[in-house]
Parts: structure tokens; sequence; C-alpha cells
């Protein structure tokens, strides 16, 4: 019958859209995990670095300390 049919087409097409949409939300799901690994990683790398940075600037002023010292006490 024709009409049977016709709601046999409607009823794919119901059934295909509920399927790309859920497969939609989980690709979206994907891509959101993914970034947030991304940010965390860069975050991490970026107070790694920071990290690195101050510990040269500490050591530095050290060095620069201990010289000016040293100077003070062998022109005094």
């Amino acid at each position: 019958c024709l009409l049977s049919r016709g709601l046999g087409d409607v009823y794919k097409r119901q059934v295909l859209h509920l399927i790309l949409m859920k497969s939609l939300r989980m690709m979206m799901i994907v891509v959101v995990a993914v970034v947030m690994i991304v940010m965390v990683v860069v975050v991490a790398v970026v107070m790694i670095v920071m990290v690195v940075v101050v510990a040269v600037v500490m050591i530095v002023v050290v060095v620069v300390v201990v010289v000016v010292v040293v100077a003070f006490y062998i022109y005094r």
C-alpha cells in the first residue's frame, strides 16, 4: 500500500536522523575530550617552562650575589 510505504520511509528517515544525531553527539564529545587533553598538556608544559625559568633566574641571582660578596671581601 502506498500509505504504508510512505510511513515506512518516514520511519526510516527518523531512524537515520536519530543515528546521525547520536553519531554527531559522540563526535562532539570526542572533539571536546581531545581539546581538553591538549589544553591540559599545554598548561602542564607552560608550568614546567615557568618552573625552569624561575630556577634559572634564582641560580643567576645566587651566583651574582656570591660574586659580589667575594669581590667585596677581596677588594676591601
